[in-house]
């Protein structure tokens, strides 16, 4: 279950856009990590649709319906002139205002629907960024002559064959709850890491949670993986 304060990292991260590419994942990569990702990200646009459909249901309610007692009639004790044939067919045919009721001004009905409207968009943002920051995988490649040992990080947002590439000696796996990781990367930020019914080493992890974490642990360390946070960056 994703915490608080883990799901706080996980966003202050997720605004944060990786700098590195999208670059397919080599054939020779070693999976060392493999979760499938939680329901709400994999499905993530069905929810941001549903964000939409609310939010724009929502300022149509507020424009359209939101009405206060007529104030003339209030000032008439209830009785109010008909007003001209040429002016009482100027009003919007979605608009619904019963008998003794007037809408309200238009900065009011305004100012409430850019409320619906942004909170909309931070809703539907957060739901997207942070999907970003659910790791789907993560594989290994051994250093070449010229090229240091790298990481192969891959999302809930990315397809299966693609994901960003990441020197291993820049990257921290660090514990972050009973069921979770925390991967950082210097510069890039933070991802995290589903512990349960999860995949180390292509075997399936102990449901004991103390033995899943420390497996992910000893097999990140024998791939010369950091597990110390350190605001010094490693030598590449």
């Amino acid at each position: 279950m994703y915490t608080p304060r883990t799901f706080a990292q996980v966003l202050k991260s997720a605004w944060r856009r990786p700098r590195a590419k999208l670059v397919r994942v080599p054939d020779n990569a070693v999976k060392i990590f493999e979760q499938q990702p939680p329901a709400w990200a994999r499905w993530a646009l069905v929810l941001v649709s549903v964000d939409v459909m609310v939010s724009t249901s929502a300022v149509d309610i507020i424009w359209n319906t939101w009405t206060m007692p007529d104030p003339e009639l209030e000032e008439n004790g209830g009785t109010k002139k008909s007003p001209p044939r040429d002016e009482s067919n100027k009003g919007n045919i979605f608009q619904v205002v019963p008998p003794g009721q007037v809408l309200q001004p238009e900065w009011k009905r305004a100012l409430s629907g850019s409320f619906f409207i942004v909170s909309g968009f931070i809703v539907a943002g957060s739901i997207l960024a942070a999907r970003a920051r659910i790791v789907r995988s993560i594989s290994y490649v051994r250093a070449t002559p010229g090229v240091p040992s790298s990481i192969y990080l891959q999302t809930a947002s990315q397809g299966m064959k693609f994901g960003h590439a990441y020197p291993i000696r820049q990257s921290v796996l660090l514990p972050s709850s009973q069921d979770q990781m925390m991967l950082e990367v210097k510069e890039h930020g933070k991802w995290v890491l589903d512990m349960r019914g999860s995949k180390i080493g292509n075997r399936l992890a102990s449901p004991e949670r103390t033995a899943a974490r420390s497996a992910m642990l000893k097999l990140w360390k024998s791939v010369d993986g950091s597990t110390v946070a350190s605001k010094t960056p490693k030598p590449v």
